[in-house]
């Protein structure tokens, strides 16, 4: 199967934190993100599900002066592949 399955698995203890921030079928809370004032980069893969992207675009068009960067050819997977990473953080980091 998909080598990033493991990762994602690994992560699923994670997933009432997802739950309690975004509870299903109350979309992205875009009052509270309005708030955050730190620089943010919001990160999808462009092989990701259409939702997904929609839903990355909606918190960078409410967090103030976001960033929405799509690495191409990813998925949500991504995070098993750090060196598929790098170049955006790196960028996103060193401005």
């Amino acid at each position: 199967g998909d080598p990033s399955w493991g990762f994602i698995r690994s992560q699923a203890h994670t997933v009432h934190y997802d739950v309690a921030l975004f509870p299903p079928g109350h979309g992205v809370p875009a009052g509270r993100l309005a708030g955050i004032t730190a620089p943010t980069l919001v990160l999808d893969g462009g092989a990701s599900p259409g939702w997904f992207h929609s839903a990355a675009l909606a918190v960078a068009e409410a967090v103030p002066g976001a960033e929405s960067v799509t690495i191409d050819g990813e998925d949500h997977g991504v995070l098993a592949r750090p060196e598929h990473l790098l170049p955006e953080l790196t960028r996103f980091f060193a401005a």
